[in-house]
């Protein structure tokens, strides 16, 4: 039970440092273009994000149709109901923030991505102690597949949050 007896300046140095090395890796990238076939979904839901944009979101119900380029009023059949929308809203608010651009669209997952290591630390904080919670932090931030797909536009990531949340709000009660 080393783990456990661990002081809070250290556990709180390694979550740190593993925010600070995801945060580096998904900034060094921030600016590329999107020219890889893992890229899709984020010019999938920017143009989702740049329809709610342009047609209004009381027009479109708030309902993401992101393969329709044509001028408005957006056809009923164009509509993307599969998959639901927070992910075309939260893009269309940075887009009106910071302006339609790549890198804008990659924060809403880079982002996502850093809370959920922090709902990560709290869950297993909960159940098995600071340091194991640091520990399991520290390896999440470094898997290299996940490294490469967290900062990608995908709607599971986005709706993972809110899960997060609600395991840790039990947890902790």
């Amino acid at each position: 039970m080393f783990w456990r007896g661990t002081r809070f300046p250290f556990t709180a140095c390694g979550l740190l440092a593993a925010l600070l090395f995801q945060t580096w890796f998904f900034c060094r990238t921030l600016r590329d273009p999107w020219t890889d076939d893992a890229d899709f979904n984020g010019a999938v839901w920017s143009q989702a994000a740049h329809n709610f944009l342009k047609a209004g979101l009381i027009d479109t119900a708030g309902i993401p149709a992101p393969f329709y380029f044509g001028p408005l009023p957006i056809p009923n059949e164009e509509y993307y109901c599969h998959h639901p929308g927070l992910l075309a809203w939260m893009v269309s608010g940075v887009f009106q923030l910071f302006g339609e651009h790549e890198w804008t669209a990659r924060l809403i997952p880079i982002s996502c991505s850093s809370l959920s290591v922090v709902f990560l630390w709290f869950i297993v904080a909960s159940c098995a102690g600071r340091g194991i919670a640091t520990l399991s932090s520290v390896a999440f931030v470094s898997l290299p597949m996940d490294l490469r797909r967290r900062q990608r536009c995908f709607p599971m990531w986005i709706s993972i949050l809110p899960h997060s949340f609600g395991i840790t709000q039990n947890a902790s009660s």
